[in-house]
């Protein structure tokens, strides 16, 4: 079976369609991050792939540095799967 990845993030596809990735701020894939990291469910570094992945598909101006991190954060994980955990709602 080939893999597919997304071409703007890496994150690895089950079909060539649209990221999942790719969503508004209150929908991305890091919102729960914080709490699955206090439970060790995930990695500081997993959490750090989730937001280089999403901020790539989002065109909000930063730093070259910063841009600079998170392509390579993106491209040194292509294809890894990463965990998401999105928060609970409260009600």
């Amino acid at each position: 079976m080939k893999h597919i990845n997304c071409k703007v993030c890496g994150a690895p596809l089950e079909i060539e369609q649209h990221c999942p990735i790719n969503t508004d701020e209150l929908n991305a894939p890091w919102t729960g991050d914080y709490e699955a990291i206090a439970y060790t469910k995930m990695t500081h570094l997993e959490h750090q792939v989730s937001v280089a992945r999403w901020s790539s598909h989002q065109n909000e101006p930063m730093t070259e540095k910063k841009r600079a991190k998170l392509e390579s954060l993106v491209y040194e994980n292509v294809g890894r799967v990463i965990s998401t955990f999105p928060l609970v709602n409260e009600n």
